[in-house]
């Protein structure tokens, strides 16, 4: 009967650990994935504020000259440092390239301002968006 009680416990132990093995499996991955989804809606909010700025100077060009600059924020993600920001600015769409830890993450943003008046199409984060005329 004390053989029986002994294997049980055996068990018992070996199944609670791949267990918690399983589950610190799945925390992970939900981790990861809430890091992804996190720097996109951050690279989105990034490319709407550009698209803005597009728009803003596409309303001015038919005035007189002007001057537009915007401070192109990093993108943050809480743990994770971005090792390279590429922004690339199209006619209808702006993509935005980020990279931590070798992980390579981009999403884009449409928009019908063009790009007339644009100084730089290819930018990266922590430069200045310039719109001159």
């Amino acid at each position: 009967m004390k053989g029986q009680i002994s294997i049980d416990l055996i068990l018992a132990i070996i199944i609670t650990f791949v267990f918690a093995g399983a589950m610190q499996s799945v925390i992970s991955g939900m981790n990861e994935t809430q890091s992804k989804i996190s720097v996109i809606n951050h690279q989105k909010e990034i490319g709407n504020n550009i698209a803005e700025i597009l728009a803003m100077g596409k309303s001015l060009e038919d005035g007189q000259s002007f001057l537009v600059k915007y401070s192109i924020p990093d993108v943050i993600v809480f743990g994770d440092i971005e090792t390279g920001c590429e922004i690339r600015i199209l006619p209808d769409e702006i993509t935005i390239t980020s990279v931590f830890k070798e992980n390579q993450i981009a999403s884009s943003v449409k928009h019908t301002a063009g790009i007339a008046n644009l100084q730089k199409t290819a930018l990266k984060c922590g430069d200045y968006l310039e719109i001159k005329k």
